[in-house]
């Protein structure tokens, strides 16, 4: 029986040109015992890869072969989650086909030309037949060869190996640390490859540095991390009554991008130092950390989520019992204090003599103005040689450029000879003599007294203000004892003096409770504190 030329083209047609035709891979994915869960990618948009959970039971996947990438995600209760990315990296199976059409489709022509010269009754093909057929298949199998999906997927993936969470012991169990990360700017470079393999053997095509140092502005990482951590120390963030202590203060050196056609990671070298109040080089460690793989987004620029995701597995690591390169417990229990003191003598200054006050009034010229570019404070006077007292937070941003305006109205530089960023304590000394010192309470006041502030509240114009109210009760606060007073407290009068009833010097004004609906509360740092905290000795 002879097959006609109509139904040869139709045969051919469906055996040849077949590469198109191979959509999709069916991925068997590695779903562990029960206990990972596994996402595959549906997309991208600003915020970063847009995950669906693969919801058979047994890790069927169906993925495009016409995508250029795909990518998993794996993860599971008290580990990071682990991205796999897949690039199609195996021939198109359905190309041999098409391979032996563009071949059999040339034999099957070659053939028909001979059978044009010599006539057979018997063929089972028509000369016209083997001709066009042969024809037809060379044109579909050379088609399917140049026609995309060149290469597919893999068609198993197994699961890769998790990193648990590191554990945190915290020296102090109740105690709630935050961390500090500076991402202002750092160093940003990018390198390139054609494949994976290619990026593990770290052998990039092309790469390059920005000139200019990348900023990361508006970011919240700060709080993202603080959240994390607030967990793995067991604590409710809603809890208002927690105490947050800084621990560590962060910052970003240098941003790699990593990109191998529309896939991302990123590399990022961030330094972590322990907290240090004051001001005191302290022991650092550099960590390079890695985001998990992500898909490139057109216009989306700097990729703050792969930035903090790579921040996140460093502030872990910092803080891990697993990282044997830095202690950070030892260094958060050094003394600092006993450092940043070591050079201090102690110095003795005369307050004025214990003798009765006959008004208020009389402490006046005992308490000044503290002026600065930034701002301005009160100080009281402590001893006729020049030297007063006042808040840290007075001076800090104007160490360098202080003047001191006395109640007559004549003014003088300021020095700031030391300070207790803890405490909040400044010691600052003018060069004069002959000034009115403060007196000294030769004891402790009792709650419910009568206490006086004298400062500089709201502007610089007020200066000598008096206001009057009453020692509400004694605290400790973060490890500080303080006074508390209902006394009238506003901006400016921070550093001014604290007097009982009759006129002696009690403490310093430090702060004032600012929030809507709280008013009468106001705090101020006793005396017993002052003079030991700035390693000062009266000598009455």
């Amino acid at each position: 029986m002879r097959l006609s030329s109509l139904a040869f083209l139709v045969l051919t047609g469906l055996l040849t040109g077949c590469s198109a035709l191979n959509f999709n891979t069916h991925l068997q994915v590695d779903t562990g015992n029960g206990d990972l869960t596994v996402e595959r990618d549906l997309g991208m948009n600003d915020e970063g890869v847009i995950w669906s959970e693969v919801d058979d039971p047994n890790g069927k996947v169906v993925i495009s072969n016409y995508e250029p990438y795909h990518l998993i995600r794996w993860s599971q209760v008290g580990y990071f989650p682990e991205v796999v990315p897949l690039l199609p990296n195996r021939r198109n199976p359905l190309r041999l086909i098409d391979a032996a059409g563009l071949v059999g489709g040339l034999a099957l022509m070659a053939s028909g030309i001979e059978d044009d010269n010599t006539y057979n009754p018997d063929a089972v093909l028509s000369v016209d037949a083997k001709i066009g057929g042969g024809f037809f298949s060379m044109f579909l199998g050379g088609m399917g060869m140049f026609t995309p999906p060149k290469r597919v997927f893999q068609g198993r993936l197994d699961a890769p190996a998790m990193r648990r969470v590191p554990t945190i012991e915290w020296t102090e169990p109740m105690g709630v640390y935050q961390i500090d990360l500076e991402i202002d700017s750092a160093a940003f470079n990018w390198e390139s490859y054609k494949s994976l393999s290619a990026f593990e053997r770290e052998r990039s095509f092309y790469s390059g540095t920005m000139d200019e140092a990348i900023e990361v502005e508006d970011t919240n990482l700060d709080f993202t991390l603080q959240d994390k951590l607030l967990k793995v120390q067991g604590v409710d963030e809603e809890d208002k009554d927690v105490e947050i202590k800084e621990l560590l203060h962060g910052s970003i050196v240098e941003v790699t991008e990593h990109r191998i056609e529309g896939l991302l990671k990123y590399e990022v070298l961030t330094r972590w130092t322990i907290h240090n109040p004051y001001e005191l080089p302290a022991d650092t460690v550099e960590l390079t950390t890695w985001s998990n793989w992500s898909g490139f987004y057109t216009g989306g620029g700097l990729r703050k989520d792969l930035i903090e995701e790579a921040v996140e597995f460093a502030a872990y690591a910092s803080l891990s019992e697993e990282t044997q390169e830095w202690d950070w417990q030892a260094a958060l229990a050094s003394d600092r204090e006993q450092e940043w003191k070591a050079d201090w003598d102690t110095l003795s200054i005369a307050p004025a003599p214990n003798e009765p006050i006959e008004r208020i009034a009389d402490a006046l010229p005992s308490v000044v103005t503290i002026m600065g570019p930034s701002g301005f404070g009160s100080g009281c006077i402590v001893d006729a040689n020049g030297w007063v007292i006042t808040n840290y937070h007075v001076v800090e941003d104007d160490l360098d450029s202080l003047t001191v305006r006395f109640q007559d109205g004549s003014e003088l530089p300021g020095l700031v000879e030391r300070w207790d960023p803890v405490r909040d304590l400044a010691l600052v000394h003018v060069d004069s003599t002959g000034l009115s010192p403060i007196q000294f309470a030769t004891e402790a006041p009792y709650v419910g007294d009568e206490v006086y502030a004298i400062g500089t509240p709201f502007e610089e114009g007020l200066e000598a203000t008096v206001t009057r109210g009453i020692l509400s009760a004694k605290r400790t606060m973060e490890g500080q004892n303080l006074l508390q007073t209902d006394v009238a407290i506003s901006p400016g009068n921070s550093g001014g003096a604290l007097l009982n009833g009759a006129g002696e010097y009690i403490g310093a004004v430090n702060s004032k409770v600012v929030a809507s609906g709280v008013e009468g509360i106001g705090f101020a740092i006793p005396l017993e504190e002052l003079l030991p905290g700035l390693w000062v000795r009266s000598e009455d």
